[in-house]
């Protein structure tokens, strides 16, 4: 059997579901680690509320398709947020390595819902363009957030290890 253009985009759109599982668990991993960092500890809680609407938003694009959510790439993608979040788990550096993590997550999700976009188009899935429009929008303001905020975790970071290093109090 021929893959069809629905085709093709219903199986990115499983894969945008298993993307965002991933996130959640990527953003659950780092919150607790953000602990000089409130700023950003903030902005991963109202990203991971934001994440959870979009989970549900495409659990109903695949429904309202008669399809759902593959179970396989849900629990591949759990596996590999799970071994990406671990890898940072006992570094002084994890704050900055989340952020930079997180960069560039979002910026793959943008690159996935710009697709998606596409895709609904060309299968004239009318109703999914908007939803996909705003998802695209709440994570490009993610990608945007930490670009503006890495430099400056960065330099508080190494700033803080200076400070304890010479016997003083970091952050």
């Amino acid at each position: 059997m021929a893959t069809t253009a629905k085709d093709l985009y219903l199986g990115w759109l499983r894969d945008a579901h298993a993307m965002e599982k991933q996130a959640l668990i990527l953003i659950d991993t780092q919150i607790p680690r953000m602990g000089g960092f409130p700023e950003m500890r903030e902005r991963l809680q109202k990203h991971r509320t934001e994440t959870e609407v979009q989970l549900s938003q495409i659990d109903q694009l695949l429904t309202r398709h008669g399809s759902d959510a593959s179970m396989v790439k849900d629990v591949a993608g759990s596996a590999m947020a799970g071994s990406q979040a671990l890898g940072g788990l006992f570094m002084g550096d994890a704050p900055v390595k989340g952020a930079q993590t997180s960069y560039t997550f979002e910026n793959y999700e943008i690159a996935t819902y710009r697709s998606l976009i596409a895709a609904a188009e060309l299968c004239r899935d009318t109703a999914a363009i908007p939803v996909l429009e705003r998802i695209l929008e709440e994570e490009m303001r993610m990608a945007e957030w930490l670009e503006g905020h890495l430099d400056q975790m960065t330099r508080r970071l190494m700033q803080g290890a200076d400070a304890m290093a010479s016997g003083g109090v970091g952050f």
